[in-house]
């Protein structure tokens, strides 16, 4: 029989001694290690020897700990039980049961057969002993279970883990789940809590920000609407508004729209800085900081006239809520009439409008007259008009999630009057102007498409190629090179024709551009009644996760303010027109508050208007509308030579 060196040297890594490992190894193969393991252990168990006992005394917890190690400790004849395979223990061995027996009986080392382990015995049982060593020790305090049994009655038979006995259990087991849950509590509100604003000096004419942390789309509105002199005008001479103390709003008999419109005029009054015999001035305080902590009247404003935080940007709750409500209580309370907000318009389609809902998107029109121009002599409402135009011109943007728009030209100056019913017929001949411009522009377009391509070529660089191949054309024959220099010479005499044909028709359409550009832009003073500025611009960044993604643009003055939250910053009209943002995220601006630039034009002013467009509609008679606005008529020219090649023979 061999000695089977890897088997001898696994026995000797389980705790076995060498000399036991070497026997085992010589009996065994290494494919029947269980069996050399099985016959080590009946030979240690003949030999009736105790394990050599632990240095220390064996506390609670260390015996449960034993009680579990014991499970997966091979005996040996005067060996520390040391951790095995779980698979080589025979539950039927009397031998492991009697030293788990012991194990739970001991208290101290001599339940382990004292410490030296019987003398030397067959196989070495002393050397066992100095080979083995001990378990790692327990920690030496008794440790309470951290999953186990609960303390808790269950009274109703719904504890997932029932009381059993008084063992080592938490007698503060409430008292420990109320204090974590208190904790974890104080932890979500702490960071729950919103950013508190740290109060600045407010810059010089700069507008004061109206600061809701739970209403901020309303705010922005109000702050947009504040921006308005109008608005202004009418919360600050309205006695009717201004006569309401705000501690009797719960008292007021009259107009449930009073109480609301008392709080609009206190929050309008602080724009005000308090000048003027205004009877409600805002605190000193409001005036002396960036912003106004308005939270509580805005959320009054909001529930007194029933307008709800929608989804951003917020187009639903200023269309259906603040531009329906807050005329109509401005009316019932005789504060403003009907003209501030509402526009009159011709036919049947909806007659009154509060303001202007126009659709950015990638091929629609880019600015507000090209959008009004759709809207009323091109679409679904052709042939409509505006009889009477408000005061205030609110003109909502909206753009559909997901589309590409073309960013939208802000105008801060626009004159309305081409759109009135009573400058129809003079916005008729104008429109009939452009459309004939238009015309001769799109022919000229089609006579340079056709001198700068031929079947998908590009003529100019065919001829190039041509004239300095002939050029370049080698040949012994005089006369031969003397004729490709000719046709060289023409086909470059052709391709300058071509350009200068080109630069001709480029001139001939700026031109014409900048006549259908300009009909309507220097009007007759009859015809510049309805002049408007812009007051506001309401922005979003497109995104919709919570943040500061709304901000407003507002004009104090001849300055332009960047309004968001409690930052205020003065900005450059440019920068307003220039702003990109949302451009890419289905965001931009979204309102656009327009108001009159000086009073509202009397009903004189309408009739001279309607004079001059009689008169208008009688020169468009005589006169062809092309050639009234210096429009040749090329159609009547006929069809000629582009190029007149009359000089030029080909050989």
């Amino acid at each position: 029989m061999t000695l089977d060196e890897g088997l001898a040297e696994m026995l000797v890594g389980m705790g076995f001694s060498p000399n036991d490992a070497r026997d085992a190894a010589t009996r065994y193969a290494a494919s029947n290690a269980e069996a050399a393991v099985t016959w080590l252990l009946s030979r240690a168990s003949e030999t009736q020897e105790q394990p050599p006992a632990y240095q220390h005394s064996p506390t609670t917890a260390e015996t449960e700990h034993r009680e579990f190690s014991s499970a997966f400790t091979t005996l040996g004849a005067g060996a520390t039980p040391r951790a095995r395979s779980p698979t080589l223990i025979d539950d039927d061995d009397d031998e492991l049961r009697r030293a788990i027996e012991m194990s739970k009986a001991g208290d101290s080392p001599a339940a382990f057969g004292g410490s030296g382990g019987g003398g030397g015995g067959a196989g070495g049982a002393g050397e066992r002993g100095v080979r083995a060593s001990a378990p790692p020790p327990s920690p030496s305090r008794e440790l309470g279970p951290f999953f186990g049994p609960s303390d808790k009655e269950d009274r109703d038979g719904k504890l997932a883990v029932v009381p059993a006995g008084n063992q080592n259990q938490n007698v503060n087991e409430d008292a420990d789940v109320q204090r974590a849950i208190e904790e974890s509590m104080m932890t979500a509100s702490f960071h729950s809590l919103p950013d508190v604003p740290v109060a600045i000096p407010r810059l010089p004419d700069a507008p004061v920000a109206y600061y809701a942390p739970t209403r901020p789309s309303a705010a922005l509105f109000i702050q947009a609407l504040a921006a308005v002199p109008q608005l202004q005008g009418v919360f600050a001479s309205a006695d009717s508004i201004r006569a309401i103390p705000l501690e009797a709003e719960r008292r007021l008999p009259a107009h449930a729209y009073a109480a609301p419109l008392a709080r609009l005029a206190g929050l309008f009054a602080i724009q005000r800085d308090g000048d003027g015999d205004d009877a409600r001035p805002a605190p000193a305080a409001a005036h002396a900081h960036s912003f106004a902590d308005v939270d509580k009247d805005v959320r009054a404003i909001c529930g007194g006239l029933d307008v709800h935080e929608t989804g951003l940007p917020p187009i639903q709750a200023i269309t259906t809520q603040w531009l329906v409500r807050l005329p109509a209580a401005l009316a019932a309370l005789g504060a403003a009439d009907a003209g501030l907000f509402n526009t009159t318009l011709t036919g049947p389609h909806v007659p009154t409008q509060s303001h202007v809902l126009l659709t950015r998107d990638r091929a629609g029109p880019r600015d507000l007259h090209g959008a009004l121009a759709h809207a009323l002599w091109d679409g679904e409402g052709e042939g409509q008009a505006i009889r009477n135009l408000a005061d205030v011109v609110v003109v909502v943007l909206r753009r559909f999630t997901g589309t590409s728009a073309a960013p939208w030209a802000i105008e801060q100056e626009v004159c309305l009057d081409r759109y009135l019913e009573s400058n129809a017929q003079w916005a008729v001949h104008l429109r009939a102007t452009q459309s004939v411009v238009k015309g001769e522009m799109e022919r000229l377009r089609e006579q340079a498409e056709r001198l700068r391509t031929y079947e998908s070529r590009d003529v100019a660089r065919t001829l190039e190629t041509v004239g300095r191949y002939l050029a370049s054309k080698p040949s012994k024959d005089p006369l031969d090179a003397e004729l490709a220099a000719e046709l060289a010479s023409k086909v470059d005499k052709v391709r300058t024709a071509i350009a200068d044909k080109l630069a001709a028709l480029d001139t001939d359409l700026a031109n014409k551009q900048r006549a259908v550009d300009g009909l309507f832009d220097d009007p007759p003073p009859e015809r510049q009644q309805h002049k408007y500025k812009l007051r506001s611009v309401l922005w979003h960044d497109g995104f919709t996760t919570p943040g500061r993604h709304q901000y407003a643009y507002v004009q104090r003055g001849d300055a332009w303010w960047r309004v968001q939250e409690t930052d205020v910053t003065r900005v450059e009209w440019s920068d307003v027109a220039a702003d990109t943002t949302g451009q890419f995220t289905d965001g931009g601006p979204y309102v656009l508050v327009y108001s009159r630039d000086g009073p509202r034009p009397g009903p004189s002013a309408l009739t001279d208007a309607m004079d001059v467009d009689e008169q208008a509609g009688a020169d468009a008679g005589e006169a062809g509308s092309g050639d009234a606005y210096g429009v040749a008529d090329e159609g009547k020219q006929g069809e000629k030579d582009l190029i007149d090649m009359t000089d030029v023979e080909m050989a």
